[in-house]
């Protein structure tokens, strides 16, 4: 009995895309007792290099976890400079309307309001 291939993905290691045939397992010679044991121990080296890789990835979740906790650190931070920033250019944008309309009035006190002010 055949297994199905697997998609040979390159950027996999060939332990993770190879299979094998149950063919290539059973050695006719060797007593069953024999090949059991010789099944266990390669399902416990096959579960042994799962527990490395495992391991190995727990690590990068763990350091993956901390770049997070920094960008949030540094979102915050960003936030926070921003809306300083955002209160600074209302602030100023008030004060220069108020200095504007200042002007404005300040002109508009010099024209005169009606046509006889300007004969008398």
């Amino acid at each position: 009995m055949m297994l199905p291939k697997v998609h040979q993905d390159p950027t996999l290691p060939r332990k993770y895309t190879q299979r094998r045939t149950r063919e290539e397992h059973v050695d006719p010679d060797v007593p069953r007792r024999e090949r059991s044991k010789e099944m266990i121990s390669t399902f416990d080296s096959r579960l042994s290099q799962v527990e490395e890789d495992v391991s190995g990835m727990e690590a990068h979740v763990d350091d993956l976890g901390q770049r997070v906790e920094g960008f949030e650190a540094e979102d915050t931070i960003i936030h926070t400079a921003i809306k300083g920033m955002v209160v600074q250019l209302e602030e100023s944008l008030q004060g220069e309307m108020t200095r504007i309309r200042e002007e404005f009035i300040g002109e508009l006190t010099k024209i005169p309001s009606s046509p006889r002010e300007e004969v008398e």
